[in-house]
């Protein structure tokens, strides 16, 4: 590909563009799929539930950045045992007016990385922030922005995504993003809770655990 000879910062962005099209365009509607193969994604969720086990928690407050059409929400209704409140955010608008359709007593809004900053101050305090396969598709620095939003927001950060680069010094960008998330979460004033847990599928994706580090 043409953009591969570009300096690195000019392919990132090139990336992160042709992405942001894709969703915008081609894959406006993948909500659907995902909606009703959501037990599939049942394994990203299983590494909070038995967390919440040796840490109960009487509600769950929970923020997901690229809440598609909301097949998270309806697996954490299943599968905790706790009530759970629920603000969802994606950058699809048919997949936010399909969410709220389907869960109208739950928050949804259209916005990128950007507006989450922007909104993050309105939307308060939260147990969980879960990003889930969608942080390979933003370049490493606008991620990191991200996971420290999260830790300002958030008690604990839930993220599934490719996790081949968890433990490097660097990222790097073969199409999609690979992130070095330990030295991430770090900087963003995390520490690893539970550390990536693959898929039993073999999927690509792993999952992985963080809580806003302890001072002291």
């Amino acid at each position: 590909m043409l953009i591969a000879l570009l300096p690195p910062g000019i392919a990132d962005r090139l990336h992160a563009i042709k992405h942001r099209v894709y969703w915008l365009t081609k894959g406006s509607k993948s909500h659907h799929d995902y909606f009703d193969a959501y037990r599939t994604r049942s394994e990203v969720l299983e590494v909070l539930r038995r967390w919440l086990v040796t840490h109960p928690q009487s509600g769950l407050k929970v923020l997901e950045f690229g809440s598609s059409g909301g097949n998270n929400l309806l697996l954490l209704r299943e599968c905790m045992p706790m009530p759970i409140e629920y603000v969802g955010m994606d950058i699809q608008p048919d997949a936010i007016a399909f969410a709220q359709e389907k869960f109208p007593d739950d928050r949804f809004m259209v916005g990128d990385d950007r507006a989450l900053a922007d909104l993050g101050a309105a939307l308060g305090k939260f147990d969980v922030f879960l990003a889930s396969g969608v942080l390979a598709y933003i370049p490493q620095q606008r991620c990191q922005a991200i996971l420290t939003h999260a830790a300002r927001v958030a008690d604990l950060v839930l993220v599934c995504d490719d996790l081949s680069h968890f433990g490097r010094a660097n990222g790097s960008n073969n199409g999609v993003f690979l992130h070095p998330y330990a030295l991430m979460c770090q900087d963003a004033g995390l520490e690893i809770v539970v550390a990536p847990v693959a898929s039993s599928t073999g999927h690509r994706y792993s999952t992985f655990l963080a809580r806003v580090a302890r001072q002291g």
